[in-house]
């Protein structure tokens, strides 16, 4: 994910992110049925995917912009994940 995040070639976002993605552009979710008709893994996997997107993207961000202590304190959780996961 941090390679994709970082443009790396030849990376490409995991299939849980894209379906995150799509669920979320068409406001919608990925079986039929409400929320507790889905399958836990898949909606697990797709939390999981977004979540570590978003931190990895957000702290990329922040870096560039020279406000990684700032973020870090804002996104506690975030900074901790991309730490504990090597970037």
């Amino acid at each position: 994910m941090a390679d994709y995040v970082e443009g790396v070639e030849g990376s490409s976002p995991p299939s849980e992110l894209v379906l995150a993605w799509r669920c979320e552009r068409w406001q919608t979710l990925p079986e039929g049925g409400g929320l507790f008709d889905q399958p836990l893994a898949v909606m697990t996997a797709m939390e999981t995917a977004q979540f570590t997107y978003d931190a990895f993207s957000g702290r990329l961000r922040a870096a560039k912009r020279n406000r990684l202590v700032e973020w870090s304190e804002e996104h506690p959780r975030m900074a901790e994940f991309c730490a504990v996961n090597g970037r």
